[in-house]
């Protein structure tokens, strides 16, 4: 553990030469949160998923959330996969489109598609407030019955 010195600096071995750096302790321990503090700051995962069987042409799956009162909702990424229900099917296309859309301001925010699924991971994840309602609508674009899946993922303060 490194001592305390008067002029505010840590001796540190750095590529075989003592230096010394300067610190703030006082910087360094304003972020720290006992146990019960810190569990009503983290962020709590939200995998959200959906699934429907044997659908028809132009069928929709749907998956509806909505964000509780004093939370946000941060969507980290929307994901869906579509396969054929028969296996005769299996290798033709699949093909599907998603929506991530916003029932409470009624907009749609982000469309995914693809031939046997997709994915749409976010860099900058996207943030709904408390009581936004959101919905994730898959589409079944394949000429045949399919199996549809949908995912949301994201993490809830």
């Amino acid at each position: 553990m490194p001592q305390d010195h008067p002029d505010g600096t840590v001796p540190m071995q750095l590529t075989g030469a003592d230096k010394k750096v300067p610190t703030d302790w006082q910087d360094q321990f304003r972020g720290v949160y006992l146990q019960p503090e810190w569990t009503a700051k983290e962020g709590t995962d939200k995998n959200l998923f959906a699934n429907i069987a044997n659908q028809a042409f132009a069928a929709v799956l749907d998956l509806s959330y909505t964000v509780p009162i004093g939370k946000i909702l941060y969507v980290n990424s929307i994901s869906f996969a579509i396969n054929g229900n028969l296996a005769a099917d299996a290798e033709k296309n699949n093909i599907g489109r998603l929506y991530l859309y916003d029932v409470t301001n009624d907009k749609s925010i982000a469309v995914v598609g693809g031939n046997g699924g997709g994915q749409l991971p976010l860099l900058k994840p996207i943030a709904f407030s408390a009581t936004t309602e959101i919905k994730l609508r898959l589409y079944n674009m394949a000429g045949h019955n399919t199996d549809l899946f949908s995912c949301l993922e994201g993490y809830e303060i």
